[in-house]
């Protein structure tokens, strides 16, 4: 059990707000450690100064990100 830890910075975006997490994980945990929302309630398209100033709200230490957004889809 155990193995070594990793911070993943986890972000939801809804229709209405976005929201993240950053947790410390292992083989068998997770352990969120903050979490917040983003100013300016969702990632519509949007200037790139705008972006720029809602990714500085977020953690920087994170060594993996994953990010969810309502109305994308992908392909493997």
């Amino acid at each position: 059990m155990g193995g070594s830890k990793q911070l993943v910075l986890g972000i939801e975006g809804g229709a209405t707000t976005t929201h993240w997490a950053l947790c410390e994980t292992t083989a068998d945990t997770i352990v969120p450690l903050r979490s917040g929302q983003l100013d300016g309630a969702n990632l519509r398209l949007t200037t790139d100064e705008s972006l720029h100033n809602m990714w500085r709200c977020l953690p920087h230490e994170a060594s993996a990100v994953g990010i969810f957004l309502a109305g994308c889809a992908g392909s493997a």
